[in-house]
């Protein structure tokens, strides 16, 4: 636990490099845009990001849990001996918090203009996951905090809560073509690639579908699961009518989109999204 910082790193640069390296062997889809051009700036928007979370957040969520644990807050620092089975309850708690956290992102209007920088990106691949703006990954953060303190949620857990959101973060963004078979197998269980690019597509059915993280469940369990784009994942067109011009690819244009006044042309496909 002392080197908890350096264990997520390590598993951020880790499956970063295993997931790039199998999309780039066995892609699902051709990249349409220039991959340097939208690396380098999803990689920027990616270091803006963490340095402006270290910066504002001096108490992230592992040491945060070490406060809780200590001062006893939460529900289950009300039970004399929690078993082990509260760690596993816990990473479930956490992951249906994505889940009710991925829902406000699209339906409060305020908040999907921090979130949509994200579903703007014209491609899918794992430096999508990298693709936050600093201030959704404030609020995310601060949305997982109140969930430890409320309840109570044992440090290990959440050690083990967030290495796991690392690894399934990249793992569904990645551009991989699984087997079909063992695809469909996962999805039963766990979110996957093509689970998770239906999110993606530019239609608004398709992008208020599949918000799940970690477990599929939560999307079968609260009717939001869609299993195929209509147009195939081949065919699927990936990101935001509003959105299309290149420039939004741009590091520039990426942090100050939350202020953009999409071009009028788009207020309708906006409209339509926000009273979806």
């Amino acid at each position: 636990m002392q080197h908890w910082g350096s264990l997520f790193a390590a598993v951020y640069l880790g499956g970063f490099v295993l997931f790039g390296a199998l999309e780039l062997l066995s892609p699902k889809r051709a990249w349409s845009e220039p991959t340097a051009i939208r690396w380098l700036n999803n990689t920027g928007i990616f270091v803006a990001s963490a340095g402006i979370l270290y910066l504002l957040f001096p108490i992230l969520t592992v040491p945060f849990s070490f406060v809780v644990e200590e001062r006893g807050w939460g529900v289950f620092n009300q039970m004399e001996n929690p078993g082990a089975s509260v760690i596993i309850l816990s990473v479930i708690i956490v992951d249906l918090g994505r889940y009710i956290e991925h829902r406000l992102l699209h339906k409060l209007p305020l908040l999907w203009r921090l979130h949509r920088m994200h579903h703007a990106d014209r491609d899918f691949d794992v430096t999508t996951t990298l693709r936050a703006h600093p201030f959704e990954v404030i609020f995310s953060t601060a949305f997982r905090m109140m969930i430890i303190a409320i309840f109570g949620l044992p440090v290990v857990a959440v050690i083990l809560a967030e290495l796991l959101i690392i690894m399934t973060n990249l793992f569904i963004h990645a551009n991989m073509r699984l087997p079909l078979g063992v695809e469909r197998r996962l999805r039963l269980v766990i979110v996957t690639p093509d689970f998770h690019r239906v999110h993606h597509s530019t239609r608004i059915e398709e992008n208020n579908s599949n918000f799940a993280n970690i477990f599929s469940a939560w999307d079968y369990l609260f009717r939001t699961y869609k299993q195929e784009p209509i147009g195939g994942h081949e065919g699927m067109d990936i990101g935001l009518e509003e959105f299309r011009d290149p420039k939004h690819m741009l590091l520039h244009w990426m942090i100050i989109n939350p202020v953009l006044a999409p071009d009028e042309a788009f207020q309708r496909a906006i409209d339509r999204r926000e009273t979806a």
